[in-house]
């Protein structure tokens, strides 16, 4: 069993017990807080192993925390796992250039309590306060959110299936894992209509699914008595979807979305919901004529299909005048019109990463590298939209520099800047890829000979000078790809060490 305790405490009496909960004393004393959980987890394990050739392991946990309401408190959470140690087998025993051949599948359950904090499903009230006459006094209300006493574990049951190999003496080793999880009963905030009283409530709701293949591989490209150089490689592709949300059905009976919520039914968990951007309108794409005194007028050109025929015969529907320089806006649906039904699920996690670490020796001095990237990760950068940013292109807030569109410069990028009013769809222009490739450690070392050191104390002697952050490859327009706009950027840092040994 574990116990967790968190507390603040301001001129706390000895003499008082102080095991309470916050929301529910007061006593017109400085503020008190204490609060803790409990959780008493049992587990039984059983191996066995065959010839050691065939192994088995089976276990199972019991976990209980305090966090749940008294009927659902307990879970238990199976698991199974087997190898087959593939090389030991006679038709590959005299194969030399196998040291290992291993073959793995396993199947488990695990739950998850940390969806929720501690009390929630009590129904604290909130403190407010007020004056009675002249003293100030505090009372009590229900708060936003609705209690749920019916909440019970998180579950995710994984099945995984993976291969480990080494040949030739260790030069060539890696591991290829493929993993498909479900997890059912997600601890998620539900919104709720506020006119109840309450606008949200923790709730176990639908189910997701995920999958993905992670590859591990190491090999020695060279390896001499003076020289060796060392490669590594980690790739990691992930994806997920909502399978189901709760038990409401849509009109062809299939389980419903919830986009006020951003949770789409067949997508992934993590998206933003937005029109699709198709670049900025040029000149090209009107009929310039002029009115009656004069003035420019732009009409769109016909893309519209509308009778199916095979020729465009109208312009889309933007609902409103359209001229170059604005942005461009997908009509996803294809019904010749712009409206909120144009948008669609962008996923916002990455395709996949990639890390490739090189490692050389030489004579005493050692070289190592490490790099990392991202594809395909989307932020919504609000330096491009967020007038307080500077990024709405009115011209009254410094801002990231952008390529917008002038009729000098008619750039597809961005739209005509507007001191007026922010352009139109700089949300949805504002959803970058933040994709990037960077150089995480740069590390250099020399490790002198044993016989300058022979009349010494010193046993080894090795410099080393490392820097971390180095280099950063992207084209996200932000401190940092790797957080969202505003947060505080990851440091570049150098160290310089002695490493000694008496």
């Amino acid at each position: 069993g574990s116990k967790s305790v968190g507390y603040s405490v301001e001129n706390l009496p000895v003499d008082k017990d102080w095991n309470f909960i916050s929301q529910r004393e007061f006593t017109g004393k400085p503020r008190r807080q204490f609060n803790e959980n409990n959780l008493v987890s049992f587990m039984a394990r059983a191996q066995y192993s065959l010839l050691d050739r065939y192994l088995l392991n089976v276990a199972i946990r019991r976990d209980g925390s305090s966090r749940f309401g008294k009927e659902n408190k307990w879970g238990t959470f199976p698991s199974a796992a087997f190898a087959w140690r593939v090389n030991q087998e006679s038709f590959l025993r005299d194969v030399s250039w196998i040291d290992n051949l291993k073959l793995r599948v396993s199947y488990g359950i695990v739950g998850n309590q940390n969806g929720i904090g501690n009390y929630t499903t009590l129904g604290l009230a909130d403190n407010k306060g007020y004056e009675f006459g002249n003293v100030f006094q505090m009372g009590y209300l229900p708060g936003k959110e609705l209690s749920n006493p019916n909440l019970k574990w998180e579950q995710s049951a994984t099945a995984n299936f993976g291969v480990d190999f080494s040949f030739f003496n260790g030069r060539l080793n890696g591991t290829v894992e493929y993993y498909n999880t479900h997890t059912k009963d997600l601890l998620v905030k539900r919104s709720l209509n506020a006119s109840l009283g309450y606008t949200t409530m923790l709730d176990n709701l639908g189910k997701t699914k995920s999958s993905g293949i992670d590859l591990s591989l190491n090999g020695d490209v060279v390896r001499t008595k003076e020289f060796t150089w060392t490669l590594g490689t980690n790739f990691s592709m992930y994806k997920n979807e909502i399978v189901r949300i709760d038990d409401t059905l849509d009109e062809n009976g299939k389980p419903a979305s919830q986009v006020a919520q951003g949770w789409i039914i067949g997508e992934p968990i993590n998206v933003y919901y937005d029109y699709l951007i198709d670049g900025i309108f040029q000149y090209d794409d009107f009929d310039i004529t002029r009115d009656g005194t004069g003035n420019l007028v732009y009409t769109l050109k016909n893309t519209y299909d509308s009778d199916n025929d095979g020729v465009a015969d109208s312009p889309i529907n933007y609902g409103g005048a359209i001229e170059p320089g604005m942005v461009k806006v997908r009509d996803n649906n294809g019904d010749g019109k712009l409206t909120a039904d144009d948008r669609v699920p962008i996923r916002k996690d990455p395709k996949f990463t990639l890390s490739l670490s090189s490692t050389w020796n030489w004579k005493g001095f050692d070289l190592f590298m490490d790099w990392y990237g991202v594809s395909g990760r989307k932020i919504k950068n609000g330096y491009l939209y967020e007038y307080n940013s500077g990024g709405s292109l009115r011209g009254k807030l410094n801002g990231v520099k952008v390529d917008y569109w002038t009729p000098f410069n008619p750039s597809n990028k961005f739209p005509r800047p507007s001191y007026s009013a922010d352009p139109a769809y700089l949300s949805a222009i504002a959803i970058q890829d933040a994709s990037y490739i960077r150089l995480r450690t740069l590390q250099l070392g020399y490790t002198f000979p044993t016989r300058l050191l022979k009349n010494t104390p010193i046993h080894k002697l090795r410099l080393y000078a490392t820097a971390t952050n180095l280099l950063t490859f992207t084209e996200f327009k932000s401190y940092s790809p790797e957080l969202t706009p505003g947060s505080y950027p990851e440091s570049r840092q150098y160290v310089f060490g002695v490493n000694v040994s008496f």
